[in-house]
């Protein structure tokens, strides 16, 4: 079992959360954080594609159900005991880039906040022990910064070769002309080859 409490899961009112396409009802949500939870280990990048299609379908939109799904996406994400984390971080990636370049009237007017308040853990992603994850996780950075204290760089914590740093991609001292953002996450489940 993971981090996230499946009776807090049950207890967001779904029905009266919108998803990001009608096709793809909003109850798809909560069956498949639920899904994810009860596998652990086990879980795959299967169980991660009713979430891109109900919350982030790359049509120009947050949805509420994306708000309402953030801490439980997060808390998944973190656990090292979740299988599909890379899918997870790169659902998160996805997110964050809908919010930033969607009109403001299409992100749920709760979103910045959610994402404010689980700042901090979305960024210790930088730092994860699986080096896969911190990869995927690069986009999630804020202006080429780690989480404080994650990561040192030779500048010290927060300078972009800590966040290179901590992807395990190496990189450039200094300023913003080392930031690998755009080199990592696909923002999205991944695809493997057949």
């Amino acid at each position: 079992m993971t981090a996230i409490s499946l009776e807090a899961l049950d207890a967001v009112p779904w029905d009266r959360l919108e998803s990001a396409l009608p096709q793809h009802p909003v109850e798809g949500v909560p069956r498949a954080l639920r899904r994810l939870a009860l596998a652990g280990g086990a879980a795959t990048e299967e169980h991660c594609y009713p979430l891109s299609f109900c919350l982030a379908a790359g049509n120009g939109r947050v949805p509420s159900a994306a708000t309402a799904a953030l801490p439980f996406l997060v808390a998944l994400a973190a656990d090292p005991g979740t299988g599909a984390r890379v899918d997870l971080v790169g659902l998160l990636v996805s997110l964050k880039r809908a919010a930033k370049q969607a009109r403001p009237e299409l992100v749920d007017e709760g979103w910045s906040a959610e994402w404010r308040r689980h700042r901090g853990a979305v960024l210790a992603l930088l730092a994860d022990p699986d080096p896969d994850v911190r990869r995927e996780a690069i986009p999630l950075a804020d202006r080429c910064r780690t989480a404080p204290g994650a990561v040192a760089g030779r500048d010290g914590p927060g300078d972009a070769s800590a966040g290179a740093a901590a992807a395990g991609m190496g990189g450039r001292r200094g300023g913003t002309s080392g930031c690998p953002v755009g080199r990592g996450g696909t923002g999205g489940p991944r695809r493997r080859p057949a």
